[in-house]
C-alpha cells in the first residue's frame, strides 16, 4: 500500500504564491482621517456596496470619490469608506 505525502504541491504552491502576490500588492489603509483635497460629492446613485459599508447615519450627500476611492465626511472629517478586511474601498 502506498501512502500519500502531504505538504506542498505543485497546486498547492502556486496558490500560495498568488496570494503572497496580491497581499504583497496591498496599498496599506489610511490609519485616520483623510486629506479633502481632491474628494468630490458624488453625482450618481450610491453603488450598494458603499451603501452596505458605510457607518449608520451617514447619507449619500456624505460620501465623497476621488480616483475611485469613497470616503464620507462625518462632523466636517473626512474618513476612508473601508472594506471588511480595513482597507480603503477603491474602484478601478
Amino acid at each position: 500500500m502506498r501512502t500519500r505525502r502531504r505538504g506542498l504541491t505543485p497546486r498547492r504552491g502556486a496558490a500560495g504564491l498568488a496570494l503572497a502576490a496580491a497581499l504583497a500588492a496591498c496599498v496599506p489603509a489610511p490609519s485616520g482621517p483623510l486629506d479633502p483635497a481632491g474628494y468630490v460629492p458624488i453625482d450618481y446613485p450610491l453603488p450598494l456596496a458603499i451603501d452596505a459599508l458605510l457607518p449608520r447615519g451617514v447619507a449619500q450627500a456624505d460620501v465623497r470619490e476621488r480616483d475611485g476611492c469613497y470616503a464620507y465626511e462625518l462632523d466636517g472629517t473626512l474618513y476612508p469608506v473601508r472594506r471588511p478586511d480595513g482597507g480603503h474601498y477603491c474602484i478601478g
